[in-house]
């Protein structure tokens, strides 16, 4: 008898919690929602949600916007928070995640203002919980800061606690600079991983175009390495590796060492020809190093092979320059550069008070021929 009647009351508990907890689950909405959008507003004056679930491993949070003026404009999909009853007890968010997002920004000089830095939850101190994890898929991405232009898809993890992301995934259509444009790229990259995949479908620079660069990934922390890179160039081969911290300074390195670059097919393409001709075939290093767009430095030795080559300038101001410089007559100087065969030469890049010199050192049987170019404010910034 006792035992039917402690099983009828053990029934009708647990009936009597599953109502409790649908009933808690059908009001959580209406009563929640206007205290997150409260709350939200308290950070971000232009914001809304609207919608909001709560599971029990996670909370939902649906059709957020956030909106900044003209500086930014957010349309997230949904927002979960992952906990446990031991992360809650420890005061921990396991995860959160962000799926589905527009996000279009311009950063100005002075940052976004009332957006970066991100209102954060603390690591630690009294009735403040701290995130594990942060992860952020299908990021539709228009950003514009300082002369550079992102447009393209991007998905991202990052492990808060040690500060280091754990993968990236990119799939830009443009990325525009002061310096260069690209199109076509695409990234993959994880944590302590070496086989990420590179590519690069056009890479223009001034008139310079490459095409079709690959490479393989690395994620060391917040250091993203491609090694090896490879392309193939004016009919020669280069490889080389590039490395960028993934951080607000963005410090990178880039070294390449080519082979067999035919110099004839370098003037046609960057359209020197009207100011000369040169003809040969140039092995090399070439080194540049930078910290957001700013170029810290460059270096380049450069030496043609043993068939040599010609050389003939063409542009008359130049060769006044150089009759100026070297104290001879513009019909000498003339003269010495028509149809002068090298049979070999040294070509040094560098950089010095922000100007980029290219000295040539040319040697064949009429003689010895040497060139300095110098490009003045050469890291200048433009508007692309």
């Amino acid at each position: 008898m006792r035992r039917r009647i402690f099983a009828k009351i053990f029934f009708i508990s647990v009936i009597l919690i599953i109502i409790f907890s649908l009933a808690a689950y059908l009001l959580a909405k209406p009563i929640l929602l206007p205290i997150i959008n409260k709350e939200l507003h308290k950070v971000f004056k232009e914001s809304s949600v609207s919608g909001f679930r709560l599971t029990r491993d996670f909370m939902e949070f649906q059709g957020i916007e956030i909106k900044g003026s003209a500086s930014y404009d957010f349309k997230i999909k949904e927002a979960r928070i992952y906990y446990s009853l031991n992360s809650i007890v420890d005061k921990k968010i396991e995860k959160v995640l962000l799926n589905e997002i527009s996000v279009k920004i311009n950063i100005g000089k002075d940052g976004l203002l009332g957006l970066y830095p991100f209102p954060g939850v603390a690591s630690g101190g009294s009735g403040k919980f701290s995130i594990a994890k942060f992860e952020a898929t299908n990021i539709n991405l228009d950003l514009t800061k300082e002369g550079i232009k992102i447009k393209g898809k991007v998905s991202l993890g990052w492990d808060i606690p040690a500060n280091a992301i754990d993968y990236v995934k990119l799939n830009i259509t443009s990325l525009a600079t002061s310096l260069f444009q690209a199109e076509g790229i695409t990234l993959n990259a994880i944590q302590d991983q070496d086989e990420g995949e590179f590519y690069i479908k056009t890479i223009n620079y001034n008139k310079l175009k490459i095409g079709d660069v690959v490479g393989k990934t690395c994620l060391k922390g917040n250091i993203l390495a491609i090694s090896p890179m490879l392309v193939s160039l004016f009919g020669g081969n280069v490889k080389g590796e590039f490395n960028i911290s993934l951080d607000q300074d963005m410090n990178y390195n880039l070294r390449l060492n080519s082979q067999g670059l035919d110099i004839k097919r370098l003037v046609n393409e960057m359209e020197f020809n009207e100011k000369f001709d040169m003809t040969g075939r140039l092995d090399g290093e070439f080194s540049l190093s930078g910290k957001g767009q700013d170029i810290k430095d460059i270096k380049g030795y450069f030496s043609t092979d043993a068939n040599g080559g010609m050389l003939v300038i063409k542009d008359k101001t130049f060769l006044e320059n150089v009759a100026k410089q070297s104290n001879q007559s513009l019909d000498i100087i003339v003269e010495s550069f028509r149809n002068y065969n090298y049979n070999n030469g040294i070509i040094r890049l560098g950089m010095e008070n922000r100007n980029f010199t290219m000295g040539m050192s040319l040697d064949g049987k009429s003689g010895k021929r040497s060139l300095t170019v110098v490009l003045h404010d050469f890291n200048r910034r433009e508007k692309p």
